[in-house]
């Protein structure tokens, strides 16, 4: 049997076949994707130039030195090392050549006017005299300073016996102590 339609029916159109359209979804955003990366390759390139007035805060650029060379602030600051080098080998030949003194004056039996003096290593035990006028002197039992370390002391020219068991003698605005025995 086949399929007849009677003369007064229309068939009904079919439409003709259209082969299915290709998706293409992938090329609007890899073209956005490919478009963006080109802008940042621009503008990197553009942003690496900037003013170093505007770079107030940056690291300065470094210092290229050729080899053998040294730059010269790193010169500038040897140098003032140096010099602060030898102000105080200055000061340290000056404080020898004192103490020096000092050693002297004490073998030759003489206490210089001030400082703390101790006993049985800086000076000898003995009978001291001075001749100044506001002289300040103490013989001590210990040099830390405390109130109740002071054995003996007292004001103007004097003679004082420094004993043995003596730990130490201070002596302040004195003129220089000479041994008496």
């Amino acid at each position: 049997m086949s399929d007849y339609y009677p003369p007064t029916q229309e068939q009904p159109a079919v439409p003709p076949a259209e082969p299915p359209k290709k998706q293409r979804r992938w090329v609007l955003p890899t073209l956005v994707g490919v478009g963006a990366f080109i802008l940042g390759i621009g503008a990197g390139a553009a942003g690496g130039e900037t003013d170093p007035a505007s770079d107030a805060g940056a690291e300065p650029a470094p210092t290229v030195t050729v080899p053998g060379s040294v730059p010269q602030d790193q010169l500038d600051e040897l140098e003032a090392r140096a010099a602060e080098l030898d102000q105080r080998e200055a000061d340290l030949e000056a404080r020898e050549a004192a103490v020096a003194e000092t050693e002297q004056k004490v073998a030759e039996g003489t206490i210089p006017g001030d400082g703390i003096f101790l006993v049985g290593d800086d000076i000898a035990p003995g009978e001291y005299r001075s001749e100044a006028a506001d002289c300040y002197w103490a013989r001590l039992s210990g040099t830390s300073g405390d109130f109740e370390e002071i054995i003996a002391n007292g004001n103007g020219a004097t003679v004082v016996t420094i004993a043995e068991s003596d730990y130490a003698f201070e002596s302040r605005l004195c003129d220089e102590w000479t041994l008496v025995q």
